[in-house]
């Protein structure tokens, strides 16, 4: 698969998943628990998640159903990252006061609660869902990398 088709299936796999989360309500979590942080944090976790999914989505991998786990399982360290980035980027005082007065095991949470409670797990799994989607589709379609037809 070519570096821009499995761009675009990634895009396209993510757009679809904020769509369908948007519409289902899937959103409100997040929106809830990071208030007047939530649109900050999602555009963050959204630049760092298309490249990561693009890398991880290469070769026998990005053929397989296990693309559905390993966006699912993805999205878990991205949405920490992109906890920690934006408020250290955009709300560093908050940041350093916050990592200042909070004991060590508190340093967890953007890892494991944030992304389980917000939904990220499964807009990861419907961006991998979406991608595997894609992926099928383009087969039936289109012939394989150096499969083409002459006339």
């Amino acid at each position: 698969m070519r570096a821009l088709d499995r761009f675009a299936m990634c895009l396209a796999g993510m757009l679809i998943a904020g769509c369908f989360l948007a519409a289902t309500g899937g959103l409100a979590p997040g929106l809830k628990m990071l208030h007047r942080w939530y649109e900050g944090v999602l555009i963050t976790f959204l630049f760092l998640f298309l490249p990561s999914m693009f890398i991880a989505l290469r070769g026998r991998v990005g053929r397989s159903a296990l693309v559905i786990p390993i966006c699912a399982l993805l999205a878990y360290p991205v949405a920490g990252m992109a906890c920690i980035f934006y408020f250290l980027l955009f709300e560093h005082q908050l940041f350093f006061s916050s990592v200042k007065h909070a004991p060590l095991g508190l340093a967890v949470i953007p890892f494991v609660f944030i992304p389980t409670v917000t939904g990220t797990w499964l807009f990861g799994a419907l961006a991998g869902l979406s991608f595997y989607l894609f992926a099928k589709l383009r087969r039936a379609v289109q012939p394989a990398d150096g499969d083409e037809i002459h006339a």
